[in-house]
């Protein structure tokens, strides 16, 4: 497993009691796991889960710097919601940083 798969949307927010019966209430434990980045309908589509992490933009700096593998991350411009992105991995290549208006990039200086 990756070392970025406890912060997956999905699988920390999904059976969070803030989310029950489809809405988005505030929450102490929530809060502290950065559930409001989770989107239910977009982190799990078709039986395929996201590779949306819940963590605010310092925490993905902070991941990415730790990974050799990641060259940058899209971090949401309004929501505790970042992807990393890397070299190899089980894909072989590397992950696109796809240019979206509600997020911002950032690439990992000094890649190897």
């Amino acid at each position: 497993g990756s070392s970025s798969t406890p912060h997956s949307c999905w699988l920390k927010c999904q059976d969070s009691a803030c989310y029950s019966e489809g809405t988005k209430d505030k929450c102490a434990a929530a809060t502290l796991e950065r559930c409001d980045g989770f989107i239910p309908g977009v982190d799990m589509s078709g039986g395929v889960v996201s590779d949306a992490l819940c963590l605010e933009l310092e925490e993905c700096q902070a991941l990415c710097s730790a990974s050799p593998l990641c060259v940058g991350f899209n971090m949401h411009k309004d929501l505790p919601r970042c992807f990393l992105h890397s070299y190899g991995g089980d894909g072989g290549g590397c992950t696109d940083m796809v240019e979206d208006p509600i997020f911002d990039s950032y690439v990992k200086l000094n890649n190897p």
